[in-house]
């Protein structure tokens, strides 16, 4: 799925010149039960959404092995950018309704 991610944001990290990199945990198994589409599609909007406000720097999505209970494994994702971030009242108002 990473490689997928990767090869759907070359095009506009390319024309804006800057990075994106991808750091995995290599403690990760292989196989893994989720829900791949969702996933998918969260991870695509959290990278889309740092590259279109990073203009200098880049953009890495992290994901490592956070807890491990038997065969069941909590993974932990981020992604980190050198955007120009929110200010304290946009923090505030961020998961407010509209």
């Amino acid at each position: 799925m990473s490689e997928n991610i990767k090869q759907l944001m070359i095009p506009k990290v390319k024309e804006k010149n800057i990075y994106f990199k991808i750091e995995s945990d290599s403690n990760i198994p292989e196989f893994l039960m989720g829900d791949p589409v969702r996933l998918f599609q969260i991870f695509t909007n959290l990278v889309s959404n740092a590259i279109k406000f990073t203009n200098l720097g880049g953009v890495t999505l992290k994901y490592s092995v956070k807890e491990v209970l038997g065969d069941y494994y909590t993974i932990s994702f981020c992604v980190n950018d050198t955007g120009i971030g929110l200010d304290e009242n946009q923090i505030s108002k961020l998961f407010q309704n509209f």
